[in-house]
């Protein structure tokens, strides 16, 4: 028993000699840290009091600096003015992607070109207001989901070997123009009340291609001549209804009714058919359905394009007003010329 206290009180004092010279090492670890996080505290102190004391000692030159900065920030305005811009998102009726593209390369075109006086013709603008014209851009619009669906679309058309190339993630992600049908139109101006004045010319050209209003037509025709044929579709289940109607009567006077169904004779035969009315019922609502879905199409195919979100009369600022730029150019040149001055001075020293 004495052998076994003596033993364990020898394995706790081994122990206890192990642990300590790594607890010691830990401490002295930590307080290295430490001493090195408060050096360097300190030491960026004494930098930001000597930068604060030198640059206390050349006041005079940042505010000259400054100064200077602020002036030709506001001179920077004659060359770059301000930049203001205004959205509109348009929905494609048609398979106009292409066109649209193209009409967009023009508009930037004619900027860059300064042709002036084309603009004023195009969008019925001053000389002015068609000078401050800066650019027009144009990207898809789409969300995931409705790339899901037009994908969706495309991929059930596809045979099963060309359906295991695609990646449907990558192509998902992507946003490629070709997966989307709204695109987003950014015009740019360095006047912000400009844009009232765009969007009612500007819809005017994008809608003036024969080719598109042609297949516009024809996809009216098509619609057209769907809802004629629902509807008369509609109207032979009626006369069919009446006659069902009609012979119940008949048939209830008689005392005759089958059980099973309706027995009409149309004539065509000498065979009966079977109608059941509940079905001639649910043909009608599911073929005023059809029609209601179609004369909302027949409505988005009266215009080439659908205007999905108008322009904003006024303008967004699209980059720095006078104040922040100014600003920014005196500070610019605040640090610049401290540095300079710091660099000058270490090198007489």
């Amino acid at each position: 028993m004495h052998t076994k206290e003596t033993h364990m009180e020898d394995k706790k004092s081994t122990e206890e000699v192990t642990i300590t010279p790594v607890i010691r090492d830990i401490e002295k670890l930590i307080n290295k840290l430490v001493c090195l996080i408060i050096s360097l505290f300190k030491g960026i102190g004494k930098v930001i009091q000597q930068v604060f004391f030198f640059a206390l000692s050349r006041f005079k030159l940042l505010v000259v600096l400054a100064i200077l900065g602020f002036a030709i920030g506001i001179a920077s305005f004659m060359i770059a003015p301000t930049k203001y811009a205004s959205n509109l998102v348009l929905q494609l009726n048609i398979d106009a992607r292409a066109q649209l593209f193209s009409d967009i390369v023009y508009f930037n075109s004619l900027v860059q070109r300064q042709k002036t006086g084309k603009i004023m013709e195009l969008f019925n603008l001053s000389e002015e207001e068609a000078k401050s014209l800066t650019e027009f851009e144009i990207r898809p619009f789409s969300t995931v989901t409705e790339r899901i669906e037009y994908i969706d679309r495309v991929y059930r058309n596809l045979d099963t070997s060309y359906q295991k190339l695609i990646n449907l993630e990558e192509i998902v992600n992507e946003n490629d123009y070709s997966y989307s049908n709204k695109f987003l139109i950014v015009i740019n101006s360095t006047d912000e009340f400009i844009f009232e004045k765009l969007e009612e010319p500007l819809l005017a050209f994008l809608e003036r291609v024969p080719e598109l209003n042609k297949m516009r037509k024809e996809s009216l025709s098509i619609l057209m001549l769907k809802k004629e044929k629902l509807q008369k579709e509609i109207a032979g289940l009626d006369t069919l209804k009446k006659i069902s109607n009609d012979v119940l009567i008949e048939q209830a006077r008689s005392k005759s009714r089958n059980n099973s169904g309706t027995s009409i004779n149309l004539g065509q035969s000498s065979e009966s058919n079977l109608v059941n009315p509940l079905e001639i019922f649910s043909k009608v609502a599911e073929y005023n359905d059809q029609i209601v879905n179609i004369e909302q199409q027949l409505d988005s195919f009266s215009h080439c394009y659908k205007v999905f979100s108008h322009i904003n009369p006024v303008g967004f600022k699209n980059s720095y007003g006078k104040t922040a730029r100014s600003a920014i150019f005196a500070l610019v040149f605040m640090v610049v010329g401290l540095i300079a001055a710091g660099i000058s001075s270490t090198i007489k020293k």
